[in-house]
């Protein structure tokens, strides 16, 4: 079965300690938030509707594995540096993003 606790179980596997899947562990968040609002206890089963729900995400997460994102950040001849920083907040979570920009000296 289904419960909040094995809910709990599956969402504290995913590793990510840099936050490249934020939008994946944020809708895991809120998942569990949605649980705790409907005073469901930890060994309940689910609904089945948050049954279904749960089940069609969960199906999605080993795509996690396959996850890319190629980074570069060398130079050797640094001429400027920018840190850029982003937020969006809403009533159900947050996220923020740092970006490195370096620019390298042009040689002639």
């Amino acid at each position: 079965d289904v419960t909040k606790r094995t809910i709990l179980s599956d969402i504290a596997r995913i590793y990510d300690p840099l936050g490249l899947v934020g939008p994946v562990t944020i809708k895991c968040k809120i998942f569990i938030q949605d649980l705790w609002k409907l005073n469901i206890n930890w060994d309940e089963p689910l609904p089945t509707e948050i049954h279904r729900a749960w089940q069609e995400f969960r199906q999605q997460l080993p795509a996690l594995h396959d996850l890319q994102i190629p980074r570069h950040a060398l130079c050797r001849n640094i001429s400027q540096t920018e840190l850029h920083g982003f937020c969006d907040v809403s009533e159900r979570g947050m996220r923020h993003v740092m970006r490195l920009h370096l620019y390298e000296k042009h040689q002639q």
